[in-house]
């Protein structure tokens, strides 16, 4: 399964994930991927797991056109 797991509390204006959280990204949404790959950009260790997949998939399904770092 791919997932991604928070490493330290990531805080947006309407998003809050703790540290501990799992994150299961074929079942997240667009915001929350975009969220994660801002955060992940922004300190790549405050989370961890599959971030190949993050970063191809757009939360509706696999996007082949998108490169590890938008």
């Amino acid at each position: 399964m791919h997932k991604i797991k928070i490493k330290k509390d990531l805080f947006a204006e309407e998003i809050e994930l703790g540290k501990g959280a799992v994150i299961l990204l074929p079942h997240a949404t667009p915001p929350i991927i975009k969220f994660l790959r801002r955060k992940y950009k922004e300190d790549p260790t405050c989370i961890k797991g599959d971030i190949d997949f993050l970063f191809s998939f757009d939360g509706t399904g696999i996007n082949e056109d998108c490169e590890f770092f938008l």
